[in-house]
């Protein structure tokens, strides 16, 4: 949600199911990513907020996270999905606990929409589980992530 925020988005739509392990799925109205841009994101340590050193003591954005994508996309089934205004198609990227699919041209509005399916579900057996969502925790999650943001522009 930071990166749509960074990204000018002024909706944010949040879907969760079975809290979060079949489903986190965000979809913005912001400026959308470029398609040389996907690969990159995806590899770990990846950040397009620093270039130099000195970057680090000027970080001005909220969507500062290096190893979130690829850290998620290798213990779930991640699609991700984006259109730039200055683009007549958008473009996606499939990637399955680390196997990544080229990314390619698809049908897709403005903005992008990153969707997190079946997370852990390559997991070994007996391996702990990640717990029981409580009944309410998937419509509270944005709701009151939104409230701790404090972004009256964004909906």
């Amino acid at each position: 949600m930071e990166n749509s925020i960074d990204a000018g988005a002024t909706q944010i739509r949040v879907a969760v199911e079975d809290g979060g392990r079949k489903l986190i799925s965000i979809t913005d109205d912001g400026s959308g990513w470029m398609p040389r841009t996907w690969m990159p994101a995806f590899e770990s340590h990846a950040t397009s907020k620093i270039r130099q050193a000195d970057d680090l003591q000027n970080i001005s954005t909220l969507g500062f996270r290096g190893e979130a994508l690829a850290s998620i996309a290798s213990i779930a089934q991640v699609r991700a999905v984006s259109r730039t205004r200055e683009s007549d198609q958008a473009y996606c990227i499939e990637i399955d606990c680390g196997d990544k699919r080229p990314v390619s041209p698809c049908s897709g509005d403005f903005g992008t929409t990153i969707q997190v399916r079946d997370i852990f579900y390559r997991r070994r057996p007996g391996a702990s589980s990640c717990g029981q969502p409580t009944p309410s925790w998937d419509t509270s999650v944005s709701s009151s992530y939104a409230l701790r943001v404090g972004r009256t522009e964004v909906a």
